[in-house]
């Protein structure tokens, strides 16, 4: 090698960390010459800082904001930053109160295409993709609030403690009534000793084992007991044994969260009673899932029970309440109870991990408000932490 050449590439080794260095002073929120415009100018037009940060574990983890760490590193890298969570189909959908999946399917955009990027550089636009979110309504007196019973369906008993904590400050007051059910007998034993040694007064009521939590609740819809209630929020012992369970506990976080939440600043159970009693057309409620999952193998299902119900079922991903738990009126629960009933009878328990009817049922609470001229509203809670996959390039 030529003594020349040596002295240039010496020359380009030291001016890359020179180069480096200068980023870092420019694009740190933490440096006394950083500057937005700059970091702006140098950014794609449709990057989002938080679904950067939730794609890349390591980034979260860094002191680095995902902007910074995009102009440093990731750029150069090829890190994704709006795309699909790795390479399944499930959207990463950073943005609450629009269904990415339906603006996909509506605007014809490619099967690669990235929804998120083009609904930005649209200018976000309104359009039937677009999803109603709760919010914060005005105070009111004990005495003003609508009557809602808070079902929860305890398989599991150890999660009991988990959901009353979480529940607390809505379960306290007056016009909240909470009913647990349970099917095994022996579970039934610990949760009436439970209720006996917590403050707040609760019913246990013992249900068959069949349809899981929506079975549960669709034995409370049509007892005599609460055939005057309207209102019901329903919950329940969510543990997936295919799931790591630390993941589980922050998934029930977020939907606790997103429903439960409760203080001056944030949007919780009372927020979402007023709203639906306001709006004789709103019939629903349920967390803001940030992924956007597909019917898996519920399509073929949601499509019959649609056609019994006289009206088609689009194969477009819908927004759902992922998890089964939500806020509704007894009207969109009994119409698409008495629409699957025929579907319903003969599924029995234990029931796979998809593809059964309860499944499909519980997609088609996000789709059948609007086929009964009624509209579903959203909340989303705190998901930070709350994550199916990430990629990591």
């Amino acid at each position: 090698m030529s003594r020349v050449r040596e002295r240039l590439l010496g020359m380009t080794r030291v001016r890359e960390p020179v180069t480096h260095l200068l980023r870092r002073l420019v694009f740190s929120p933490r440096s006394p010459l950083y500057s937005r415009a700059l970091v702006g100018l140098n950014l794609p037009r449709d990057f989002v800082e938080d679904a950067y940060v939730y794609l890349h574990a390591d980034v979260q983890q860094s002191l680095m904001t995902g902007s910074q760490h995009f102009l440093l590193y990731g750029k150069r890298e090829g890190r994704n930053y709006f795309q699909r969570v790795c390479d399944v189909p499930i959207l990463m959908n950073p943005l609450s109160g629009v269904n990415l999946n339906r603006y996909q399917a509506e605007n014809l955009l490619p099967s690669d295409a990235s929804p998120l990027s083009h609904y930005l550089l649209a200018g976000q636009p309104r359009g039937p993709w677009t999803v109603e979110k709760i919010a914060k309504q005005e105070s009111a007196t004990a005495e003003g609030l609508p009557h809602s019973v808070i079902h929860f369906h305890c398989f599991h008993v150890d999660l009991l403690d988990e959901f009353l904590a979480a529940a607390n400050a809505v379960i306290s007051l007056p016009t909240n009534e909470l009913v647990v059910t349970f099917s095994d007998h022996n579970a039934g034993k610990y949760i009436k000793a439970r209720a006996s040694q917590t403050g707040t007064d609760f019913r246990a009521v013992e249900v068959p084992n069949r349809g899981r939590n929506f079975g549960a609740l669709r034995e409370l819809i049509y007892s005599t007991d609460f055939k005057h209630v309207d209102l019901w929020g329903h919950f329940h012992s969510k543990s997936s044994p295919h799931l790591d369970s630390s993941f589980t506990e922050r998934w029930r976080t977020f939907i606790y969260s997103s429903l439960l939440d409760s203080g001056p600043d944030r949007i919780g159970y009372q927020d979402i009673l007023l709203q639906l009693t306001k709006d004789p057309k709103l019939s629903i409620a349920f967390p803001d899932d940030p992924h956007e999952f597909g019917w898996g193998e519920n399509y073929k299902m949601g499509a019959a029970i649609g056609k019994e119900m006289g009206f088609g079922v689009s194969p477009a991903a819908p927004k759902f309440p992922v998890g089964g738990m939500f806020v509704a009126k007894r009207a969109l629960l009994e119409g698409l109870y008495e629409g699957a009933s025929r579907f319903t009878a003969g599924a029995d328990e234990p029931l796979a991990q998809d593809g059964t009817v309860w499944h499909a049922f519980e997609r088609l609470l996000g789709v059948v408000p609007e086929h009964l001229g009624m509209r579903a509203a959203v909340n989303r809670g705190q998901a930070g932490q709350y994550f199916w996959l990430r990629d990591t390039h």
